[in-house]
């Protein structure tokens, strides 16, 4: 009996999308989950969860180097595969991955060092004023250290539209950051 290999097909802007929202909808499920042990304590509650998301992170990388997918591309049937058919390195990963997980990982230094200098009784008089309802005091003072926050959300959309826009004109739906990396995504189908 002759065996059919699997049609693969370039997986388009939809099928990214969704992937990267299944796989951050389950990192969030992860660090929300590692954070309700310490749910009384909002000092201790705010310093594990950066942590929690390196860890679920680097999980993430992890698959994508070993088995070429993300837990969205998994559930999806999706798997990244470098362009010129060598076998996924985990050059090609960190070149892909590098400079949001950098963002990522300075966005979570800034929010570290912002709780810190804020002290365990603000961050907990901050959650009991989120709790009540009443806007967080988080946006009315230590301009500074918020300013860094929120260049870096900047910088990350402005990434993040320099990732997208390639998809919608390159024939193989690469985006910029498959581009600098040699890579592309696929969808195999059966």
């Amino acid at each position: 009996m002759d065996e059919q290999q699997p049609k693969e097909s370039y997986a388009g802007v939809w099928d990214r999308f969704c992937a990267g929202l299944i796989t951050g909808v389950l990192g969030i499920a992860v660090i929300l989950v590692v954070g309700l042990a310490y749910h009384d304590d909002p000092w201790t509650f705010h310093l594990v969860m950066p942590p929690a998301g390196v860890l679920y992170t680097l999980a993430v990388l992890v698959m994508l180097v070993r088995k070429g997918q993300s837990p969205g591309y998994w559930v999806l049937g999706m798997h990244l595969r470098p362009a010129d058919g060598s076998p996924l390195a985990l050059k090609h990963v960190l070149i892909r991955e590098g400079f949001p997980l950098l963002l990522q990982a300075l966005g979570a230094a800034a929010t570290i060092q912002f709780l810190g200098a804020l002290g365990a009784d603000k961050v907990t008089a901050a959650a009991n004023a989120a709790g009540a309802g009443i806007k967080p005091f988080l946006w009315q003072g230590d301009y500074d250290k918020s300013a860094v926050a929120v260049v870096l959300k900047f910088l990350s959309m402005a990434w993040s539209l320099g990732v997208a826009i390639p998809v919608f004109i390159n024939q193989q739906k690469r985006a910029g950051h498959d581009l600098l990396a040699g890579t592309l995504v696929v969808r195999t189908k059966s």
